[in-house]
């Protein structure tokens, strides 16, 4: 099983589940739309940070427009 088919599972189960890609290689429009974030390698700890914080960000705001 690959990243992507692991993600749509996740998906199946938990649609709201925020879903971070981590890869070497450059993501295109296809992959990009399946991921909440796609944070490409190599990266650091101040990055990795950036990104659980908008993805916390997007989901409060998602909350809070429900």
């Amino acid at each position: 099983i690959d990243g992507y088919e692991l993600a749509a599972q996740f998906r199946s189960l938990k649609p709201k589940l925020p879903i971070v890609c981590v890869s070497g290689f450059t993501p295109g429009s296809e992959l990009e739309r399946h991921y909440d974030v796609f944070l490409r390698k190599p990266f650091d700890a101040r990055r990795l940070g950036e990104c659980v914080d908008r993805m916390l960000r997007d989901r409060r705001a998602r909350a809070r427009d429900a």
